[in-house]
């Protein structure tokens, strides 16, 4: 009985010496395991104080990466380059004979693009539309009485250099026209330059200055040049 006694005394002070150590060490685990949160807790965020400052030093600590869309109003002047509808002249001149061979207009317009930066180089791609409503006029006997070019749409890509909250970029790509006579519309190219302004992370305000070119209008080889200045307002996403 007394060795029982004396196993089972033992058994008890082993168990309550393993589970007093056991306590000791679960508490010197959690000690030590909140140090080494801690530690890379602190190395992470110096690592990222580190990569933003170099971010910062690189590109203005700006990312202009992502997708936004927006509208703006849009002035349009057009002119005839080829002359084949030839400008008021002689007899005509006040009397509202022959084709006015230039037009302008305000309008409204659409964008959908997608940006995406590289260090501080910013490369995207971006789809327009401007609803206008700029007439050459013709003469009063003729039919239509007036050539509308109802809209303009392009898809470009875009190259900028990030200066911050700046991004001036130059853009280049394909456009069509439609006017307001069946089968007068055509595809042409343009190219412009422009400069946003990120006011917050989520809007952005812009300036865009787009010249087109259209040599063979619907099949008929009349050479049309346009040119946009676009004021904008985007959402970015």
């Amino acid at each position: 009985m007394k060795l029982i006694t004396k196993f089972n005394n033992f058994e008890t002070i082993t168990r309550h010496s393993f589970w007093k150590k056991k306590a000791e060490y679960m508490s010197m685990f959690k000690k030590l395991s909140g140090a080494a949160l801690i530690a890379l807790s602190c190395a992470t965020a110096q690592a990222s104080d580190l990569r933003g400052s170099i971010d910062s030093s690189v590109s203005g600590g700006s990312d202009w990466s992502g997708f936004y869309l927006g509208g703006g109003i849009a002035y349009g002047d057009y002119s005839d380059v080829d002359e084949r509808f030839a400008p008021i002249t002689g007899a005509y001149v006040g009397t509202g004979g022959s084709f006015v061979s230039s037009g302008d207009d305000l309008a409204l317009s659409l964008h959908v693009g997608y940006n995406l930066q590289f260090n501080d180089f910013v490369v995207g791609a971006e789809a327009d539309y401007i609803n206008m409503v700029s007439n050459f006029k013709v003469l009063p006997t003729f039919i239509p009485p007036d050539l509308t070019v109802n809209s303009l749409a392009s898809a470009r890509l875009r190259l900028g250099y990030s200066l911050g909250n700046f991004l001036p970029f130059i853009t280049g790509g394909v456009a069509y026209a439609t006017t307001n006579i069946r089968g007068l519309e055509g595809y042409g190219v343009v190219g412009g330059v422009g400069v946003d302004y990120k006011v917050n992370e989520t809007f952005v305000l812009g300036a865009q200055y787009l010249t087109y070119n259209f040599k063979d209008f619907g099949g008929d080889p009349v050479e049309v040049d346009a040119d946009i200045f676009n004021i904008r307002l985007s959402a970015k996403f």
